[in-house]
C-alpha cells in the first residue's frame, strides 16, 4: 500500500501556515520585540502549524487509503476462495464487488469497491447492490453504471442507509441482458 505525497505536503496547509506565520510576524513587530525573537517565533509558528495540520491531514488520508486497501484485499480473498471452489469461470464470474460499511451518528455509510479478476475481459454495464437487514429483508437497492478494465480493482461509490445492514448481494448485467448474480 502506498500513500501519495499529497498526504504529507498539501498546498492548502502550506498557505495556511504562511498566513499564520505572517500574523505572528506582524504581531511580534507591533509588540516591538527584538528582531531575533521576531524571526525565531515566526519560524516556530510556521513549523508548529504546518506539522500539526499535516499530521491531521496525513492521518485522515492514511485511514482512507487503508480502508480501501482492506476492502480490496478482502475482495481478492473472496475471489480466491470462489475460484478454488469452481473450474472454468465465465467472464462475468470474474467480476466481484465488496461493500464496506461504517456507522455515523445517524446513518450507515456503505462504500462499494469493484474488481475484475479477468486479465483479458473489460466490462461495461451495471452493478446492482442489494443490502439486507438482520431479518433478510431488503434494506436498500443501488444500481451503478460501471466500466471496469481487465484486472482493475477500485472504489466505485458510496451510499447511506438509516439502519445497519447485515449482508449484501451483488448482480451484474450488460445492456440488454438479464442480471447475473453471486
Amino acid at each position: 500500500m502506498t500513500i501519495p505525497v499529497q498526504a504529507f505536503f498539501p498546498f492548502w496547509i502550506s498557505c495556511f501556515s504562511v498566513i499564520m506565520a505572517a500574523i505572528a510576524l506582524i504581531s511580534l513587530i507591533a509588540g516591538k520585540y527584538p528582531p531575533r525573537i521576531v524571526w525565531k517565533n515566526t519560524l516556530k509558528t510556521f513549523a508548529a502549524v504546518f506539522i500539526l495540520f499535516t499530521g491531521i491531514h496525513a492521518l485522515h488520508t492514511y485511514s482512507d487509503h487503508y480502508s480501501q486497501w482492506q476492502a480490496i484485499k478482502k475482495m481478492e480473498r473472496h475471489f480466491t476462495e470462489f475460484d478454488e471452489a469452481r473450474n472454468n469461470l465465465s467472464e462475468m464470474q470474474h467480476l466481484f464487488a465488496q461493500v464496506s460499511s461504517f456507522s455515523d451518528d445517524y446513518h450507515f455509510d456503505h462504500f462499494v469497491y469493484v474488481g475484475n479478476f479477468n486479465e483479458t475481459f473489460d466490462f461495461e454495464g451495471q452493478l446492482k447492490v442489494t443490502m439486507y437487514d438482520n431479518k433478510d429483508e431488503i434494506l436498500e437497492v443501488q444500481i451503478f453504471d460501471v466500466k471496469i478494465d481487465a484486472g482493475a480493482k477500485f472504489y466505485l461509490d458510496q451510499f447511506s442507509t438509516p439502519t445497519k445492514a447485515a449482508s449484501f448481494q451483488w448482480e451484474w448485467r450488460t445492456p440488454g441482458k438479464p442480471w447475473i448474480g453471486k
